[in-house]
């Protein structure tokens, strides 16, 4: 009997020798994964903000660094700087086909690279974000896990923010599952989904794996195409200005509104757009109902000092999603990505139509 107590006490003192041994050598392994994936990082910084990327493993190479496109659209220059200060310089661009995601070709490199996971994530798995979070150029690792997964995105917990863009979601072992890309804060909750996680921002990634379609594309066509949609994402958001602004009850409030337009005239012509055509626009219509405004405090409604600002007013509201609609149908792009972001502006320019006509024909002057 003392035998088989003796064997039965060495046993509970050995099991958890073992499992802690066995724990040791996990946090060993996830400590060198943790500082492996910090030497991959990259802070990329643009004229435009600052964004994450990271080094990858591309099967015979890892001489690329994988960023969001958007990190990088309508730059003039590109920095990518590792944590240890090594900075690169692109040779070369690739977009892929069907999501929002670059790389850029970089020279040869010994900095130690991230590979692409072989497996596809799994709801519930554990996660980390890495990445620059709010452009302090300060690489921080935010824990999580997967919460959904689509053929091209993958929803995940972690708490990233601004500048985390780019940089990547990786698996328990260190591999790339995606790419932390955007966050969706419903605008309205429904009674649905009151009360429950849906009501709250919801963060997703852009997978990454062999099935990425990559186009080459030269700079200077990249350059073009994402400033064309940036004018127009700029655009529409000054559309949305001037609907609120024709919604005014009182016509003092709405000619107030559109002389805020003409004081921001310089941020118009030289931030917001590249192309002054979109500035030069809106500046007609808050030119011409001021002018308007002015003149019917003066003038009966008859006479051509009043109707005439007010037709050239009319006018230029009728032609106010003309303009950017014919660009992006002329436009030939590089990637079905932008082809489809293309296509859901047309679509909200159709809708702002719908939406400003009842408005025109309400309202009393």
């Amino acid at each position: 009997m003392s035998r088989y107590l003796l064997f039965v006490v060495t046993c509970l003192f050995l099991v958890p020798a073992q499992a802690t041994r066995g724990a040791g050598r996990d946090k060993r392994e996830e400590t060198e994964q943790r500082t492996d994936a910090l030497a991959a990082l990259i802070t990329v910084k643009t004229e435009n903000g600052r964004g994450s990327g990271f080094i990858c493993d591309m099967g015979e190479t890892n001489d690329y660094i994988i960023t969001n496109a958007h990190v990088i659209e309508a730059a003039k220059s590109i920095k990518l700087t590792t944590v240890e200060g090594r900075q690169f310089r692109p040779k070369s661009i690739e977009l892929a086909n069907n999501r929002d995601l670059a790389r850029m070709r970089i020279p040869d490199t010994d900095v130690p690279s991230l590979k692409l996971a072989a497996h596809a994530p799994k709801i519930g798995a554990k996660i980390f974000a890495y990445g620059d979070s709010m452009g302090m150029d300060s690489i921080t690792r935010l824990p999580g896990k997967v919460k959904g997964v689509g053929p091209q995105v993958l929803e995940i917990s972690a708490e990233f923010v601004a500048g985390n863009s780019g940089g990547p979601i990786l698996d328990n072992k260190g591999e790339v599952l995606g790419v932390a890309t955007f966050v969706v804060k419903p605008k309205k909750v429904d009674w649905h989904v009151k009360d429950t996680e849906f009501e709250k921002p919801r963060r997703f990634g852009v997978r990454v794996n062999d099935r990425v379609q990559w186009v080459p594309v030269r700079y200077r066509q990249f350059y073009r195409e994402a400033s064309a949609l940036q004018d127009v994402k700029f655009y529409l958001e000054d559309m949305g200005r001037i609907s609120m602004i024709l919604r005014q009850e009182d016509p003092r409030d709405t000619r107030s509104g559109f002389q805020k337009i003409l004081l921001s005239k310089e941020s118009l012509k030289s931030k917001r757009y590249a192309d002054p055509a979109y500035a030069t626009h809106l500046l007609t219509i808050s030119n011409s109902y001021i002018q308007f405004y002015n003149s019917a405090r003066k003038y009966s409604f008859s006479s051509y000092s009043v109707k005439g600002p007010l037709d050239r007013f009319y006018e230029a509201l009728k032609r106010t999603p003309t303009l950017p609609r014919q660009k992006l149908q002329r436009r030939r792009w590089s990637t079905n990505h932008y082809k489809k972001q293309a296509d859901e502006y047309i679509e909200m320019f159709e809708t702002w139509e719908k939406d400003i006509e009842p408005l025109k024909s309400q309202r009393a002057f």
